[in-house]
């Protein structure tokens, strides 16, 4: 097989590699007002303490490295650029607040669809998902918690043949990448403006 025969291949396998699965979230997050840095008049210092947990149809699995690694990554960004915080410091005993930060991936997918779905050339359908919840204590700086933030969202991943009828339709990872920061950025956005990174300490939630 020539050069270019090999070139229009791989072309058809990505395009149909897109018409077959389609990745859409169930709209399970509710966004509250975006963050405006300019109207932001106190910066406090803060550190950030991270943890996972994946579930896979019920049952706890290993975090995957590269899975942790992403999410720290996505977080620790975003709490550089998102105009909140004057400093992420890995000092937790010289800090203002504490952000104690809980990824959970609740993953659920019929193994033997999927199979199936393979077998017959996507023909018969499947479907898989990807449920993220963040949870965000934040602890001033003696250790005393002010408030909790929950956001969740799910990402639904559908594969059957011709699935270009669907359109517009989204790449599973695209999708993936657009819910972590959309859960990401709430999550700041909704401490910020329930008053837990201010002096005057807000009631336990």
């Amino acid at each position: 097989m020539n050069t270019t025969n090999v070139r229009k291949l791989l072309f058809a396998l990505v395009i149909g590699s897109f018409m077959n699965c389609i990745a859409y979230t169930s709209d399970l997050l509710q966004k509250p007002n975006p963050v405006d840095p300019a109207t932001v008049t106190s910066k406090p210092k803060v550190f950030l303490k991270t943890s996972f947990k994946v579930v896979s149809n019920g049952n706890n699995m290993p975090v995957n490295v590269a899975f942790q690694n992403n999410w720290t990554n996505a977080i620790v960004g975003k709490a550089k650029n998102i105009g909140l915080f004057s400093e992420i410091t890995n000092n937790e005993f010289a800090t203002d607040y504490v952000l104690d930060i809980a990824l959970e991936d609740n993953g659920e997918a019929n193994q033997a669809l999927a199979i199936l779905t393979g077998l017959t050339l996507y023909l018969f359908p499947s479907t898989a998902s990807d449920h993220f919840k963040i949870t965000m204590t934040v602890y001033d700086g003696n250790g005393t918690k002010i408030g909790t933030v929950l956001k969740e969202e799910k990402v639904v991943l559908w594969q059957q043949i011709l699935l270009i009828f669907g359109m517009p339709f989204y790449y599973f990872p695209s999708t993936v990448r657009e819910t972590q920061d959309a859960l990401i950025t709430s999550t700041f956005a909704e401490a910020y403006h329930q008053g837990y990174f201010s002096k005057a300490k807000p009631k336990k939630k």
